[in-house]
């Protein structure tokens, strides 16, 4: 997997690509979104209908098998918290500071990833304001960099499928479910 992905990936180094490999199981994930939900990046659609984005405060009745192989129920979140971690606090940050080509007069162009999160960045600056409750700069960039991870866990999940021999059908949420074009980053 190093060779056929993450060597070309400016940012994501050895480590982060075992943590990558060792957390996610591509035998049992279907679509990308089932990484995404492994990892806490999913949005939950609450039952009045609301999306909310994965926080600690969506506590689950969550199943588990005990010492002596019984199935039990616990109250708990239903997301990796130290691979969520790993992904938005290290990675993120990381390929958003290395994805980038200088340029002759000393300044430098987004490539990669990072330009999916300029991109996304750009489209929340220029949405319409809601008054009542106003994006801080903070949270516009947690977004974008959330966007920007998701992307790159999209894009692991296709070359890992595609490797193993898997079928990949259309991994694309946005070109099978919502009918728009592919991002191609």
């Amino acid at each position: 997997m190093w060779d056929a992905f993450f060597k070309d990936i400016k940012g994501c180094g050895p480590l982060m690509a075992a943590v990558c490999i060792g957390y996610f199981d591509i035998h049992r994930a279907r679509y990308p979104s089932s990484f995404w939900k492994y990892a806490g990046l999913d949005v939950v659609v609450n039952t009045d209908g609301v999306a909310e984005g994965r926080a600690k405060r969506h506590i689950e009745e969550v199943e588990y098998i005990d010492n002596d192989n019984r199935i039990k129920t616990k109250r708990g979140i239903t997301y990796n918290n130290y691979l969520r971690s790993k992904l938005i606090g290290g990675l993120g940050p990381c390929i958003l500071k290395l994805s980038s080509t200088k340029l002759e007069d000393g300044t430098s162009l987004p490539t990669g990833y990072a330009k999916a999160y300029y991109d996304y960045r750009h489209r929340i600056e220029n949405r319409p304001v809601n008054e009542d409750k106003p994006l801080t700069p903070r949270h516009i960039h947690n977004m974008a960099i959330r966007f920007m991870v998701k992307q790159f866990i999209r894009d692991f999940w296709i070359v890992w499928r595609k490797y193993e021999g898997y079928d990949i059908g259309q991994p694309y949420y946005e070109v099978a479910k919502l009918g728009m074009k592919p991002h191609h980053y």
